[in-house]
Order: C-alpha cells, then structure tokens, then sequence
C-alpha cells in the first residue's frame, strides 16, 4: 500500500478551500466507497455531484480571493446573481437539512422524556388510589 504523504503547500490550499468545497469532496468520496462497496454495476451507480469537475469549479469561481494587484474586485472573481443565487440554494439546502435533523433529535427527545413523564405521572396516580 502506498503512503501520501501531502506537502506543506496542499495543507495550506486545502485549509484556504470554502467548506461547502471541501463537503463537495467529502461527498465524492463517500459516493466512490459506496459505489465500490455496493453490488451495483458501476454504469447505474448515481452520484450525488452528476457533473462533479463543473459543481467543484463553480464553487471555487464563487470563492476565489485570489488577490488582485490592486485589491479591487474584477468581473473574474466577482460572482455572478446566478452563481450567487445558485450558491444561496445549496447553503439554504444544506442548512435547512441540518436544521430537521437537529430538529428530529430533540423532538425525539422531547417525545420519550414526556413519555417517561407521563408513565411516572400514571405510576403515582394509581398508587394514591390504591393506597388511599
């Protein structure tokens, strides 16, 4: 097996990399283990990014600080209302998906602690009446 070994300028880009990127990658190569782990012929397998080489380009277009000689805004890493709007999309996506599954987990919660609640509250009642 061989070892990667990343040098000291990969450390760097990759830190420099937006997270919704870096989610991108990840994603990726959870889809790539699926595929490789699964049963499926590889020509039906569906991955999350169809097109993964223009999703990951549009988004690094999106974030690009590199700096300009003279620091100003210039039409090549300014987004576009398209890509600005496609970007609002993917983060509202991500967020409000995060957001139910916090949501799930605590009403879940919520649920059993009321049930253990209302057992207990049962429990107490019946015990006054036959104990009066």
């Amino acid at each position: 097996m061989s070892v990667f070994s990343p040098s000291p300028q990969f450390s760097k880009r990759w830190l420099s990399i937006p997270v919704i990127a870096k989610q991108a990658f990840h994603q990726e190569l959870e889809d790539i283990i699926a595929l490789l782990k699964s049963n499926q012929p590889a020509q039906e397998f569906r991955f999350s990014h169809q097109n993964f080489d223009e999703d990951i380009t549009k988004l690094l277009h999106i974030y690009d600080t590199t700096p300009t000689s003279d620091n100003t805004p210039t039409s090549a890493n300014t987004p576009s209302n398209e890509e600005l709007n496609a970007l609002e999309d993917v983060i509202y996506k991500k967020l409000s998906n995060q957001l139910d599954d916090f949501l799930s987990e605590q009403m879940a919660q919520q649920s059993e602690d009321l049930k253990v609640w209302l057992r207990k509250l049962i429990k107490e009642e019946l015990s006054i009446i036959q104990n009066p």
